[in-house]
């Protein structure tokens, strides 16, 4: 089992850096606990596919609810919220640090994120084989600053 949390585009219109930093830590402490848990044949490793923090411009791509929407600055400000959480960095992006600085130094990390999708993916059919014709401007503009 694990926490369900409201899509993300929905908590994202909340502009909360508290609340995405408080989602990314739930998942990473139960990805922790989980890998910590169950030594079977599923859930090996702590590196997870998330946060998906693909620029959202087209809404027939089917995976748009799944990211923080089409502002590149709260797409970025998403990703190191919910990434500090779930990796486990504690005392960032608003939270409450329980441990010194000098104590947090050399902790492990809960969880290991994979951003997906991060720079000009809107793909849904024929996404293991397109090109994404972008321009300077546009990835500059639009999709690196996520």
């Amino acid at each position: 089992l694990a926490t369900s949390f409201p899509q993300v585009i929905g908590s994202a219109a909340s502009f909360n850096v508290s609340l995405w930093h408080a989602m990314g830590q739930a998942v990473g402490l139960e990805a922790r606990g989980k890998h910590n848990h169950l030594n079977g044949e599923l859930y090996h490793g702590l590196t997870l596919w998330a946060p998906n923090v693909n620029i959202f411009r087209d809404p027939r791509w089917g995976r748009g609810q799944e990211t923080p929407g089409e502002d590149p600055r709260v797409n970025g400000e998403y990703a190191a919220a919910y990434i500090s959480g779930m990796q486990g960095m504690h005392g960032t992006q608003g939270t409450q640090n329980t441990q010194s600085a000098n104590e947090a130094e050399g902790r492990y990390l809960l969880t290991s994120a994979c951003i997906k999708h991060f720079a000009a993916y809107s793909e849904e059919t024929g996404r293991m084989s397109f090109a994404a014709v972008v321009s300077a401007q546009d990835m500059k503009d639009t999709y690196l600053p996520a």
